[in-house]
């Protein structure tokens, strides 16, 4: 009895585990496309960087989570700020439009990559 109770055991923390890390785990830039970027400056008085874009779902199922990481530069082509945006359930085909914007004054240069996609 003790023997089935511990192997019981041991098959429901597995399941655990597996059923907290499956469907979570990232995928970089394998099913969601950056089609277009475009890094502006907007703002007189309290200016603002936002690169501003287009992605698609280039896959064969729903995204339950689709990310786009940025960072932000400065002249000097110093790191000084980064940021994101990300939208759920985007169909086979759907495009969203992106919008990341970063707060420091001094942003004159940023890149763009696909974040986790799930």
């Amino acid at each position: 009895m003790r023997k089935a109770v511990c192997i019981l055991g041991l098959i429901m923390m597995g399941l655990l585990l597996v059923s907290c890390t499956c469907g979570t785990t990232p995928t970089h830039g394998g099913r969601l496309e950056i089609l277009s970027h475009q890094l502006t400056r907007e703002g007189e008085y309290f200016p603002t960087a936002h690169v501003r874009g287009i992605a698609k779902n280039v896959g064969d199922a729903r995204l339950s989570w689709a990310e786009v990481d940025v960072r932000f530069y400065d002249s000097q082509g110093n790191l000084i700020e980064n940021g994101f945006d990300f939208i759920s359930d985007l169909d086979p085909g759907m495009t969203w439009s992106f919008d990341v914007m970063g707060l420091k004054e001094n942003i004159t240069a940023s890149d763009i990559r696909v974040g986790s996609c799930w």
